[in-house]
């Protein structure tokens, strides 16, 4: 889920974005493993 609602306005009420940005990471991750899936980072290179 990568916008919970109000769930996640309490967070950057709280945290400011540092923090959602970290919640949201933290519950994708979470759920992609439950799902048994498998995260990868993409690298893009900039010129």
């Amino acid at each position: 889920t990568l916008d919970a609602g109000a769930e996640d306005a309490e967070v950057k009420a709280r945290e400011r974005g540092e923090g959602l940005r970290r919640g949201r990471i933290l519950r994708l991750t979470e759920e992609a493993l439950e799902q048994g899936g498998v995260l990868t980072q993409e690298r893009r290179d900039t010129a």
